[in-house]
């Protein structure tokens, strides 16, 4: 999508363009399988692989205390909302000119769903973040739930949306791919650590 811009506002014509078919609408259930309810991972796990493809998920659910290899057979609930869970990726790739609708459990981030929140006390303005989508606000109580809270104009810094990911390229173009001003020590800084150890091998017998 950079690519794309950047031909785009540049003028280029000529050469070859990003292949059209990185573009396309892509969505995806995300199903985590484990033994216990010690899940607090397993399903923001699977959204690093979704992140960077920008596969818009639009649902996802966690199957529980199935430790043995196919038991998921016997949770005939489960085995039912992932069947519908099928179902609603196929029909929104069927129209792909329609919003993509998120039909799994809320969780507390308004934008990506997740239930994981980190949070910053340094921060007074954004005391927590997503730690999924990087989106930052602020959290409070409300009838004896948990509410995170984010202001409509730090929507578009979520990761999950392409305004979120044009902004964190930037910034690494901007600050971490930016060209250190000592670069041209770094050949003898490294000399200690690529030198602090010599390889070994197994004798040969």
């Amino acid at each position: 999508m950079i690519a794309k811009k950047q031909r785009e506002e540049r003028g280029i014509t000529t050469g070859k363009d990003p292949d059209e078919r990185s573009f396309k609408q892509r969505v995806a259930s995300l199903i985590a399988v484990g033994g216990s309810e010690w899940d607090t991972l397993a399903l923001p796990m699977l959204h690093l692989f979704t992140l960077p493809m920008q596969i818009n998920v639009v649902d996802k659910m966690p199957v529980n205390w199935v430790g043995l290899p196919g038991s998921v057979v016997f949770k005939e609930n489960e085995l039912n909302r992932a069947r519908q869970s099928g179902r609603h990726v196929a029909e929104t790739l069927m129209n792909p000119n329609t919003e993509a609708k998120y039909i799994g459990e809320s969780g507390l981030c308004p934008i990506c769903h997740s239930k994981l929140v980190e949070i910053r006390n340094h921060d007074e303005n954004y005391p927590a973040i997503c730690g999924i989508c990087g989106v930052k606000g602020t959290l409070e109580v409300e009838q004896g739930k948990v509410k995170f809270n984010v202001a409509e104009e730090d929507r578009a810094h979520s990761h999950v949306l392409i305004s979120g990911k044009f902004e964190h390229a930037d910034e690494l173009y901007k600050v971490s791919l930016k060209p250190n001003s000592k670069a041209g020590e770094l050949p003898e800084r490294l000399k200690k650590y690529k030198n602090y150890l010599s390889y070994s091998r197994p004798s040969r017998k």
